[in-house]
């Protein structure tokens, strides 16, 4: 028979680097761990839907009653 032993093994294993929006957030020092990166993305996108809805649902000024943008009678835009 052939015994083959080796007496230096370790069993290392790495894990794999994280990437993405997580990661940033905890390189930017505003959370700690996972977590804490996820309730902070989660706050990000409530207060972005938030202005969205703010923009979306505000009278801007002329809502548009269908009459086309006119100047009144006798003005002109000089060229």
């Amino acid at each position: 028979m052939n015994n083959v032993q080796f007496q230096d093994q370790q069993n290392v294993y790495t894990a794999p680097k994280k990437k993405g929006l997580e990661q940033m957030i905890i390189k930017m020092g505003l959370a700690k761990d996972s977590k804490g990166a996820q309730m902070v993305l989660l706050i990000i996108a409530v207060v972005a839907i938030l202005i969205g809805g703010f923009f979306a649902f505000s009278g801007g000024g002329n809502p548009g009653d269908g009459q086309p943008n006119t100047l009144p009678e006798g003005q002109f835009i000089p060229e």
